[in-house]
């Protein structure tokens, strides 16, 4: 027995003949009134009364046909769950960052990332650049922000922002004039 076999069912119970059920199944009528034929030879259960031109349960047909309305939706509430799923990102997310991309950058990419992906929680591990790569290496955060290359082969960099800095010096400083 599978799901198109108990669909079958169903809609032949539902519509209350074979040939509306067809139609409706988009199947020649032979092979839907063969799908049933199966299902009642593998059940060991005649499932409609075929007496006369109304269409009749029998008492196993009734019970089968309200087992199947509970299978066939749960089957169907357990596709939109699976498919939310899909789509849905979930979990925790450790990152580490030195207390300056903490304090002027990720802010703004931490709102963002909520926005998009709202049922993950973020931890955040402010240390130096050096030390939360570490931490990294180890397998303790997932994930690090670091302002300089990483000097390691056990962990993958990728560049994400490139910016200027700005050397502040007093205006009579020697290296005012170097450029």
């Amino acid at each position: 027995m599978n799901l198109r076999d108990l669909e079958a069912f169903k809609t032949v119970v539902e519509c209350g003949s074979f040939s509306k059920a067809s139609e409706e199944l988009y199947i020649a009528q032979p092979s839907l009134s063969k799908t049933i034929q199966k299902l009642e030879k593998m059940l060991g259960y005649t499932l409609i009364d075929r007496t006369n031109r109304i269409l009749r349960l029998t008492d196993e047909g009734k019970l089968l046909y309200e087992k199947s309305l509970v299978i066939l939706q749960e089957m169907k509430d357990l596709e939109l769950e699976l498919g939310e799923s899909r789509n849905q990102i979930k979990g925790h997310l450790k990152i580490g960052l030195p207390q300056i991309i903490g304090t002027f950058f990720f802010p703004k990419v931490a709102k963002q990332f909520k926005s998009k992906f709202p049922d993950v929680t973020l931890e955040i591990v402010e240390d130096g650049g050096l030390e939360v790569t570490k931490l990294v290496e180890k397998g303790e955060l997932d994930v690090a922000f670091v302002v300089l290359p990483t000097k390691s082969n056990e962990i993958e960099e990728s560049l994400i922002y490139e910016g200027h800095f700005v050397a502040c010096l007093p205006e009579n400083h020697r290296l005012k004039r170097c450029q």
